[in-house]
């Protein structure tokens, strides 16, 4: 049976590489593969491969005072059911425009939103503001304002690797990022922690534990995550790995959103005239050992982006597909990408 886990971390040090959902997963490839070898790897992604996903995983986002914080969906929110005059036509854009300005929702507002339930959606918004005021006047910072990273430029030089010594000349910069501290009360200097959270689909209870996925999951973590984690870069504390049934989704949805980065397949059945999305043009470079070959650079490939909202006919538990032989690499041809999307049901306006 499907079912929902919510991957909960701690940043520890700074981040070179963007928690997507599919460099997530490769990162959790080449993890299987040193823990239990190549021909379990090869197996385990036989099922990604001929469109029977053992799991689909999100994009990060974040976890604040027990309030998630979800991407703003990207569609038409209408605040009022009719527009009859200028003015009433002016205000629905200004609030449109502003709600579009605001990267992430609370789960409670981010459920009324996929639910269509827009007079809900209006009242937690209403109820919001009305607490930002009450906190203004009592000269606190908002302790539920957006979490959001922030960057440290740093600037090192190359070393010899015969002299063991700085190259002159060599100097190079990178721009680790942070989690914003979010202090809640400035006269006892109190700052609320943000965590970092990843939601795994379970498709196939089966595999899922025969592969044993969730501890690759937490060792992905636990041993570092992306660009200079040997040098102490991506380092997390892996605080839980919880069953999570938070979301609302409707009973009576005609399409999806996606959490994560999305390949459409043919077999979505999307309507690509009542659809939303934005779109993610990634350059990607091949992992672990294939990044020291002739060619390390994957070809460029299109994503829809985390918060994308289509319309289908066909409900599914999961949408998408995985790149085919030799579309990601000519050098090696067996590579993948996955595209298969971590989807929830969602009630797109009629309008």
């Amino acid at each position: 049976m499907t079912h929902i886990k919510k991957l909960i971390l701690s940043q520890k040090s700074g981040l070179l590489t963007e928690l997507q959902s599919d460099t997530i997963f490769g990162h959790f490839c080449w993890r299987m593969k040193d823990l239990f070898g190549e021909d379990k790897l090869n197996e385990f992604l036989v099922s990604y491969t001929t469109g029977n996903p053992v799991f689909t995983v999100s994009n990060s986002f974040f976890e604040r005072d027990n309030i998630i914080f979800l991407p703003n969906p990207l569609l038409p929110i209408n605040t009022t059911e009719d527009e009859k005059t200028k003015d009433e036509k002016i205000i629905n854009f200004l609030n449109y425009k502003d709600s579009k300005s605001q990267k992430f929702f609370p789960l409670n507002q981010f459920n009324a939103i996929i639910s269509g339930d827009k007079a809900k959606f209006k009242e937690l918004q209403d109820i919001e503001e009305k607490q930002k005021a009450i906190n203004k006047d009592k000269n606190e910072e908002y302790k539920n304002k957006q979490p959001k990273y922030i960057e440290d430029l740093r600037t090192s030089v190359e070393i010899s690797r015969e002299t063991f010594s700085s190259k002159e000349g060599q100097l190079f910069s990178y721009a680790p990022y942070y989690l914003e501290e979010d202090l809640i009360d400035s006269k006892l200097s109190k700052y609320s922690e943000t965590d970092t959270i990843i939601f795994i689909k379970v498709l196939d209870d089966d595999g899922f534990k025969n592969f044993d996925c969730e501890n690759i999951l937490k060792e992905v973590f636990n041993i570092g995550y992306g660009k200079k984690k040997s040098s102490g870069y991506g380092q997390f504390d892996v605080k839980g790995f919880d069953k999570f049934e938070g979301f609302d989704e409707p009973h009576d949805p005609n399409g999806f959103i996606t959490l994560s980065n999305y390949l459409p397949s043919a077999d979505d059945g999307i309507k690509s005239e009542v659809s939303f999305y934005d779109l993610n043009i990634k350059y990607g470079k091949l992992g672990e050992e294939l990044a020291l070959s002739e060619n390390p650079f994957k070809k460029p490939i299109v994503f829809m982006t985390s918060g994308s909202c289509f319309k289908t006919d066909v409900e599914m538990e999961f949408y998408g597909r995985c790149t085919s032989h030799g579309e990601i690499s000519e050098l090696f041809p067996d590579t993948i990408q996955n595209g298969f999307s971590f989807s929830l049901r969602c009630k797109l306006n009629k309008d």
